[in-house]
């Protein structure tokens, strides 16, 4: 079992007279970070942009290479579907949003997730092999990066965490890799 006192963060959110450190493994369920909100929603309006292009495109090529009852039956179509890419690019992040949570106990790593289907994950610390947290070009705008951790096992052998404040996830990082003398080969 580790040390929890030796691995905490300080809320950004909190101004700097108020040094507070939270443990990270305190057991608390969490949720993620509300940058990915901007995130999801800002990569959900390229790809419903994109996806309205070509709706219109096909539209415009229905209209003059069909009949009109057609090009009316088609546009409607391609109307309906690109009313619902840009609802999932603005209402469905928030909904999402609710449903993730995350925790770290002494022993585990514990994962929320699921609209619909739900699914709780369990990732036991003598189970993790190595841990990374990765950023790609959108996260590193908001500030956000991935921990993704890597267990023996074949289910859920790699779980992923997106959506946590770069700098936490290096320190959950470092809680779940600890460096001890029986590590290694």
């Amino acid at each position: 079992m580790a040390n929890c006192s030796a691995f905490a963060v300080q809320p950004q959110s909190q101004a700097p007279q108020a040094a507070q450190t939270a443990p990270i493994c305190d057991g608390v369920r969490r949720q993620l970070d509300v940058r990915l909100l901007d995130l999801d929603r800002n990569v959900g309006q390229v790809v419903a942009l994109v996806i309205s292009l070509v709706c219109v495109a096909g539209g415009v090529v229905c209209a003059f290479l069909t009949p009109l009852w057609v090009a009316v039956l088609a546009g409607t179509g391609l109307l309906a579907v690109s009313a619902f890419f840009w609802w999932l690019a603005v209402a469905w992040p928030p909904i999402e949003h609710r449903h993730l949570f995350y925790a770290i106990d002494p022993d585990q790593l514990r994962l929320w997730r699921g609209v619909w289907w739900k699914s709780e994950i369990h990732v036991a610390r003598s189970r993790i092999q190595h841990t990374d947290v990765t950023q790609g070009p959108f996260e590193r705008r908001y500030k956000l990066g991935t921990l993704v951790v890597y267990t023996a096992g074949r289910e859920y052998s790699k779980v992923e965490l997106r959506g946590l404040d770069f700098e936490h996830a290096q320190a959950i990082r470092a809680f779940l890799s600890p460096r001890q003398a029986s590590d290694g080969v």
